[in-house]
């Protein structure tokens, strides 16, 4: 059995933050996002009123929301605190 405390190591020290500021997003950004869901939401209540697609409605929404994912994705003004 050890007859002593153990030894206190000293702290292991903290790396430096390599955070990085984010960018702002680009001007006119957001008038697009809105544009883009408007225009999804418009084309999907023809194809479901006029057409009587249901299924066709719900995929041109769901196409309507990866476009507008993928665009802000691809925007870094998202990305806090990676290199």
């Amino acid at each position: 059995m050890p007859t002593t405390l153990p030894v206190r190591t000293p702290n292991k020290p903290k790396p430096a933050s390599k955070s990085v500021v984010a960018r702002p997003l680009p001007e006119g950004f957001n008038i697009w996002v809105a544009c883009v869901g408007l225009a999804g939401t418009i084309l999907a209540a023809f194809i479901y009123y006029f057409g009587g697609d249901s299924i066709g409605a719900a995929l041109f929404l769901v196409l309507a929301a990866i476009v507008i994912v993928a665009m802000m994705r691809t925007c870094a003004a998202d990305r806090r605190g990676e290199v």
